[in-house]
């Protein structure tokens, strides 16, 4: 299942599998860009708390396994039978997106930018060389936020910043594949096998 998991994943990107071919997928990337899939169950109360899924810079030097992380693959594997609307759902503070566990869903985003260029979207402190402004009464968490950005290829996004929320009663069971910029040398448990 691991393998059909890394192979639709590579169609939905766009990216070759090993052995499909001559040349890479767009972008110039092939599947040897990913990393092992792995899977994550959280209990009830158990939760990821916010964090991004970027590599930081200082751990690019030093690892050079595959560069930045330039996309997240999260497939939810079951449903939650939870009543609360907001258990086990994937939240992006900054971007005020929440998204419910539905089985067989793929959640895809892009913790850090490929390539260098301007884009949209910045905390309007982010865009005002980290000056913060006073939030108007009355307006939503993104407010003023569509402001031009200047980016860094590799620099890391950070409106991704991201949270997964604990079940109250079932178990959320999920598979998440991460794509670098680079190929990605694997790291397996000894007796273990990369595919």
């Amino acid at each position: 299942k691991a393998r059909a998991l890394v192979e639709r994943n590579a169609r939905l990107l766009g990216l070759r599998m090993v052995g499909e071919g001559e040349g890479e997928g767009e972008g110039g990337r092939s599947a040897r860009c990913f990393e092992e899939p792995q899977v994550v169950r959280y209990q009830p109360g158990q939760q990821f708390k916010w964090h991004f899924d970027e590599v930081p810079r200082s751990e690019q030097m030093k690892d050079k396994d595959g560069g930045q992380r330039l996309v997240t693959t999260l497939v939810y594997l079951n449903d939650l039978d939870d009543d609360f609307s907001g258990a086990g759902a994937t939240t992006f503070r900054d971007l005020g997106i929440s998204v419910s566990p539905r089985k067989g869903m793929a959640l895809v985003f892009f913790p850090a930018f490929a390539r260098a260029g301007v884009v949209g979207g910045a905390p309007a402190e982010e865009a005002d060389g980290g000056k913060k402004r006073k939030k108007k009464k009355g307006s939503d968490a993104r407010g003023d936020a569509m402001v031009p950005m200047r980016v860094e290829a590799g620099q890391g996004d950070e409106r991704t910043l991201h949270a997964g929320a604990p079940p109250l009663m079932g178990t959320k069971w999920i598979a998440q594949i991460w794509t670098h910029a680079e190929e990605y040398e694997p790291r397996v448990p000894p007796g273990n096998v990369h595919i």
